[in-house]
């Protein structure tokens, strides 16, 4: 594909993956048809598992905008793919939303999680495996109603939606090279505190530490963590304007929190 316009370049790449995607789709719905999707429409589940590789297809095309080697687009998206599933975990939302409105507040924080394409997929196969424990399925008759707080068709409507938004934040970002040369500069300043507190969130799951620190201070802590990678990513930034080297200014910044 060497010697094509940009365009012609990633509409080539697509239709690739887009095949691909179709072909993966077939497979999973037809080894499904048994156990998993006993009670569903076929073409539904077909179309859910092919929508959800084309979105993926436009994510890696957002997520490529921000660096220029490979290796790090891998390692950095791989992370925020998977940490992305962790926003479906019930007890976050309880944590987040208390006992104050829970019902309404926790649904609008599921929609908007969901742009994150991720979390959309996990939000819908949640709904799925609800509807095909009570032996009914999913079909197109009945995507419209409501299962753990969000309906199936949202979900399909929000994976739609969120290919739309990457595709065009890609768009511009793949015009912009500063901001790719800053994000795969600095980034690891950030990731190196994210990685950490994401861990640290899903040990007070697993371990239930909430119960000997107390539940209200664990989102608030986690929290702070993530604000600290934030603060410390651009505080590096800072301190480049005084070094030559990006690894002085990382060595000053932590010999200053020292």
């Amino acid at each position: 594909m060497m010697g094509l316009k940009n365009e012609i370049f990633h509409l080539s790449w697509f239709i690739t993956y887009a095949l691909k995607f179709a072909i993966s789709s077939g497979i999973i719905t037809v080894c499904t048809m048994g156990m998993l999707s006993k009670y569903s429409d076929k073409s539904l589940i077909f179309m859910y598992f092919f929508v959800f590789g084309l979105s993926a297809i436009i994510l890696s095309f957002l997520i490529s905008t921000f660096f220029t080697r490979a290796k790090s687009a891998l390692a950095v998206g791989t992370l925020a793919f998977l940490g992305a599933f962790f926003l479906t975990i019930q007890k976050f939302f309880q944590i987040v939303c208390g006992s104050s409105g829970y019902l309404f507040t926790c649904k609008v924080l599921k929609i908007l999680a969901s742009l994150l394409l991720p979390t959309t997929f996990a939000l819908g196969s949640v709904n799925f495996a609800d509807y095909e424990r009570a032996h009914i399925g999913l079909h197109w008759s009945n995507i419209w109603r409501a299962s753990s707080r969000v309906c199936f068709l949202i979900c399909l409507k929000l994976m739609v939606f969120d290919s739309i938004l990457y595709f065009a934040i890609g768009l511009y970002l793949d015009k912009v090279s500063i901001l790719s040369y800053w994000v795969s500069t600095y980034i690891w300043d950030f990731i190196s505190f994210l990685v950490p507190s994401s861990f640290a969130m899903i040990l007070f799951y697993i371990i239930g530490l909430e119960q000997f620190i107390g539940s209200g201070i664990v989102f608030p802590t986690v929290l702070i963590l993530l604000e600290y990678g934030f603060a410390t990513a651009s505080s590096t930034y800072c301190l480049t304007f005084f070094f030559s080297k990006h690894s002085m200014a990382q060595v000053d910044l932590f010999q200053i929190s020292a």
